[in-house]
């Protein structure tokens, strides 16, 4: 048993010590979003590091309209700020970066789905309008904001802005800002 306990602390130390040392682009990033509506668990995936391209997946409880449960999925992509591949409207801001810290620039896409169990409304035209209980709500998301990695710690920081909106019982928020703590794997 001992032998075994020592060959798991051995591994583990020198799975930890490879990941608190390696600097790089990571792949996969678990960890938590604390946002002004949505918050909960949150997953960043990368297909590719070269383009930096990726999926962001979070879920967990939102204070919108009473409160309820929430879904989103984003296709996103991080660029460098002091390089070339930032969107153009945004490039005049980057382009002169002499920033040398590890800071991304994240923005993307995609789809929320949310149940609301009880009194979810909208405001339509300075009026509350109740859809009822047990609703539904469909919709696109944007996301855009800023990633730091950590080159000696396997975590990452990120702060975000997420406009949205519900095509099937549109509620009576439309942004969302939120603060991203997670944990890293790189390759």
């Amino acid at each position: 048993m001992r032998k075994y306990l020592a060959k798991t602390i051995i591994a583990f130390v020198t799975w930890l010590s490879s990941t608190l040392f390696c600097e790089g682009q990571y792949v996969t990033g678990v960890g938590l979003r604390f946002g002004k509506f949505a918050s909960g668990i949150d997953v960043k995936h990368f297909f590719n590091t070269e383009s930096q391209l990726g999926i962001e997946v979070y879920s967990g409880y939102t204070l919108e309209a009473n409160g309820g449960y929430f879904a989103k999925a984003f296709i996103i992509r991080q660029a460098n700020i002091n390089k070339a591949d930032i969107p153009f409207p945004l490039r005049a801001i980057f382009k002169q970066s002499r920033l040398q810290i590890p800071l991304k620039f994240v923005y993307g896409g995609g789809i929320h789905t949310g149940y609301f169990e009880k009194q979810y409304y909208t405001i339509k035209h300075g009026d509350i309008f109740v859809y009822g209980d047990q609703i539904m709500n469909f919709g696109v998301d944007a996301t855009c904001g800023f990633e730091y990695s950590t080159r000696k710690l396997p975590l990452s920081v990120g702060i975000d802005v997420t406009p949205f909106y519900s095509f099937v019982n549109p509620g009576p928020e439309w942004l969302d800002f939120g603060v991203s703590v997670r944990y890293v794997f790189r390759r």
